[in-house]
């Protein structure tokens, strides 16, 4: 059905509605903590896990669509995390993904040829194939082999083809599709189903890319047209004013995007309209209160396909997901789960919620260690490293680098990942405690929520003694001498000396540091003799200084010079003088 809308109705609504969106090229800024969302999601997603079923299916019926729903999850979860499969067996649950998948396999089926592939046929096949879609899209892994049921062999692409070829098959005449091939009049749920996987499969982000015909688009185009509500903006169940509530206007906006509107087309702008007149009603049906898990994720679908981060309701900005959110956190069970929804189960309302919190992705898995020795010298230094890690995800971002608090170094990080290093020798360093901290704060570079890491260590820089001018001696015996005369120390550290002497020779230092150097019986030679003080820093890290004196022992008279006189000896008259010596 045509829009009967006057100019003049599209201009007015055109300026109010711009006036009521806004948008941002990010995600926009909410007031939940990304640190409560990452936690309800890490428990909603252990407490889904464990409902899995044997045959790897999840639910206690309609089990090709929830089961979706799960494995769809759990694939986002493992891309979100960083991993480039969610078949990747380090991923914690990649095993539940392939379980659910290959249920999900085992039910496809079909009409015959050219009607292509469907699961679950029959009743509600309409659902679970569009959901069904999402979920093998979701892999991002077209050219995988589906290893059980009929078209084991095939690949992911493959049957995601079929199943596009299913819904051209089944598309009704109106445009639209109902719970089976062939079932009209169609309605804007199943239809809301049927187009989101319609677009996973498009998507460019998948992979799989599977181009979507033109027709198909105009038709549903034209079913848009006729099941949205002309006097509220609305989209109704099976004909356009029939039970009109922001869930179906959810899957309404969605729709609208997948056949190329945009935020400024007048139908657009006359869903949000609606939302905007029923987002504060208290109720479940028309609205989404206290917790429509179902509808909040197809309003979800629905903004973020238009790149809405808020609308303005009553003349006040909302930021849709941080209710959306608060909401949802706010009404999680002790167990991880969300309580059942007025059309699912506690499965289903824990799969909603957690697809719907995907919008506040976690943060990537950082790390940053800080090394340096428990102690050393003032005079030799030491070495500081810095290992800082991004595990699989890209990011941009800072490693800052502190001593004492004040900045030393900061490394700048563009698209990064991995682990590297940074070191620093110094080579001296004053006495007294240093503590190293190393702040790790990075953002993954395709956006997301930041990530932080920190980490200090500190080191003990002890004071080295100084010795200074030990004076040499000559004869023998040698002065005994305080070593502490020649000690230029201020530490708190006991000193301890030594000395090291040419063999035979010894040195005596006794409790007092007075030291005295014997030389061995004979010795003619001159010692070096070296005297260390030294203190014990802590971990056998020893701290010295060291001077060298020279000890002359007694010698006899170097007579290599002397000769006789003869006429000192003998003199002319024969006879003897007295000669000095």
């Amino acid at each position: 059905m045509k829009r009967s809308l006057s100019i003049l109705m599209i201009v007015a609504m055109l300026v109010s509605i711009l006036l009521m969106v806004t948008f941002s090229p990010l995600t926009a800024k909410a007031s939940v903590e990304p640190g409560a969302v990452q936690e309800a999601i890490d428990k909603g997603i252990a407490w889904l896990v464990a409902q899995q079923n044997p045959d790897g299916s999840w639910g206690n019926g309609e089990y090709v669509a929830v089961t979706a729903f799960a494995v769809l999850k759990l694939e986002d979860r493992a891309f979100e995390l960083g991993y480039e499969s969610p078949f990747d067996p380090a991923y914690q649950y990649s095993q539940n993904v392939i379980d659910g998948l290959n249920y999900i396999f085992s039910q496809a089926a079909s009409y015959g040829s050219g009607t292509g592939i469907c699961f679950a046929k029959g009743y509600h096949e309409i659902y679970y194939t569009g959901i069904a879609m999402m979920a093998i899209a979701a892999s991002r892994a077209p050219d995988r082999k589906v290893t059980v049921g009929p078209y084991a062999g095939w690949t992911y692409k493959q049957v995601l083809q079929g199943n596009v070829d299913f819904f051209v098959w089944s598309q009704n005449p109106d445009g639209g599709w109902r719970y089976w091939a062939s079932d009209e009049l169609s309605d804007n749920s199943n239809t809301g189903y049927a187009v989101l996987g319609l677009r996973y499969a498009e998507s460019e982000l998948y992979g799989f890319k599977i181009d979507i015909p033109q027709a198909l688009k105009d038709n549903l185009s034209g079913y848009i047209d006729y099941i949205q509500c002309d006097w509220d903006g609305g989209s109704g169940y099976s004909s356009p004013c029939e039970w009109v509530n922001l869930l179906k206007t959810g899957n309404l906006l969605f729709e609208m995007s997948f056949v190329g509107d945009t935020v400024s087309t007048p139908r657009v702008m006359n869903a949000i309209s609606y939302i905007r007149d029923h987002w504060n009603d208290p109720n479940s049906d028309p609205g989404w209160r206290p917790h429509h898990y179902q509808a909040m994720y197809c309003l979800m679908k629905g903004f973020q396909s238009l790149d809405m981060d808020t609308i303005t309701v009553d003349g006040e900005e909302i930021d849709w997901f941080d209710e959306f959110a608060t909401a949802i956190l706010d009404s999680q069970n002790d167990d991880g789960s969300w309580p059942p929804d007025m059309w699912g189960d506690e499965i289903l309302s824990t799969e909603w919620a957690l697809l719907t919190l995907e919008k506040v992705s976690p943060p990537p898995p950082v790390n940053v260690v800080v090394d340096v020795p428990e102690c050393a010298c003032d005079a030799t230094g030491y070495d500081v490293e810095v290992t800082y890690t991004v595990e699989r995800v890209p990011v941009d971002g800072t490693l800052g680098i502190y001593k004492d608090g004040g900045l030393v170094d900061t490394v700048n990080l563009t698209n990064f990942t991995g682990t590297a290093t940074w070191t620093q020798d110094l080579a001296t360093d004053t006495p007294g405690t240093h503590t190293w901290e190393a702040e790790l704060d990075v953002v993954p570079s395709a956006g997301g929520t930041p990530a932080h890491a920190d980490d200090e260590a500190s080191v003990k820089v002890c004071e080295t003694p100084e010795v200074l001018d030990i004076p040499d001696q000559t004869g023998t015996p040698f002065e005994p001498f305080d070593l502490d005369d020649y000690l230029s120390y201020s530490g708190s550290l006991s000193v301890m000396w030594s000395a090291a002497a040419p063999a035979g020779w010894t040195v005596n230092i006794d409790e007092n540091n007075v030291a005295t150097v014997i030389a061995p019986e004979g010795a003619i030679e001159p010692a070096i003799v070296t005297f260390t003080a030294s203190v014990e820093c802590g971990d056998g890290v020893i701290c010295s200084d060291s001077d060298q004196a020279t000890f002359v022992p007694n010698r006899p008279p170097d007579t290599s010079g002397a000769y006789a006189d003869p006429e000192c000896l003998w003199p002319p008259n024969h006879k003897f003088v007295d000669i000095n010596i």
